[in-house]
């Protein structure tokens, strides 16, 4: 594992607040996955729109980390904004 699951949390969760407040990170959710690609299954809030997403392991620890992490958030952030369970701007 690159990273513990707490560590990965995190990073997830400081980024997620970056790109919207009302972005959080379910903690349960956060779990290191080995097969079929090394990564983090993360689960996502956006009021009670919800969705799990993956996120590889180079994205969480690696050269240029903080940015492919907020990229992936970033699109994770626009699917969830469609959802009709999402808040409204």
């Amino acid at each position: 594992m690159a990273i513990p699951e707490e560590e990965a949390y995190r990073r997830l969760a400081e980024a997620a607040k970056s790109l919207d407040a009302r972005l959080v990170v379910d903690r349960a959710w956060v779990h290191y996955r080995v097969q079929a690609y090394p990564g983090f299954e993360v689960g996502l809030n956006l009021g009670d729109a919800r969705t799990i997403f993956f996120v590889p392991e180079p994205d969480m620890d690696g050269n240029g980390w903080p940015e492919r992490l907020r990229e992936r958030l970033a699109a994770a952030l626009t699917y969830l904004r469609r959802f009709p369970q999402a808040p409204r701007e």
